[in-house]
C-alpha cells in the first residue's frame, strides 16, 4: 500500500524547489507510462483518419444482439420493481408512514420510466453524433 500524505496547493507550490517538482513529474510519468501510450496512440490513430470512429455507432449483429437482452432485462427488472416497490409501499403504510410511501412509490416509479427511456435517450445522442 501506497502511503500518501496531503498538502495545500499553496505549500506544495512555494516550499518545493524546481528539482523536487521535476522528480515528481518524472516518477508521475513513469508511473503512467502505458496509459499515455494508450491515450496518445488513439488520439493518432483517429485524427489521422486510420479509423473512422462513426464505424462504431452503425447498428449491426452487436447492437441487434444487446437490444433484445435489454428487452429481457426491462421485462424482469418491471416484475422485481412491481415487487420490491409495492412491498416497500405496503411497508410504509402499514407502519402509517404516508409520505415515505408516496417517496418510495415515486422512486421506484421514476427508476421504471428511465429503465425505459434509456434505450430512446442513447439513441438521440447516437442520431446528434451521427449529424457532425
Amino acid at each position: 500500500m501506497v502511503k500518501t500524505e496531503t498538502i495545500p496547493f499553496n505549500q506544495f507550490f512555494n516550499n518545493n524547489s524546481e528539482d523536487e517538482i521535476k522528480n515528481t513529474l518524472v516518477e508521475h510519468l513513469n508511473k503512467y507510462k502505458i496509459v499515455y501510450r494508450i491515450i496518445g496512440t488513439t488520439i493518432i490513430i483517429f485524427a489521422s483518419g486510420i479509423i473512422d470512429p462513426s464505424a462504431f455507432a452503425a447498428p449491426n449483429g452487436i447492437d441487434i444482439g444487446g437490444a433484445r437482452i435489454y428487452e429481457k432485462l426491462v421485462g424482469l427488472g418491471k416484475w422485481v420493481i412491481i415487487f420490491k416497490g409495492g412491498w416497500d409501499t405496503i411497508q410504509n403504510t402499514i407502519k402509517g408512514d404516508f409520505d415515505m410511501a408516496k417517496r418510495a412509490f415515486l422512486q421506484y416509479l421514476m427508476v421504471y420510466i428511465i429503465l425505459l427511456a434509456l434505450p430512446w435517450s442513447l439513441k438521440q445522442v447516437d442520431t446528434v453524433f451521427s449529424d457532425m
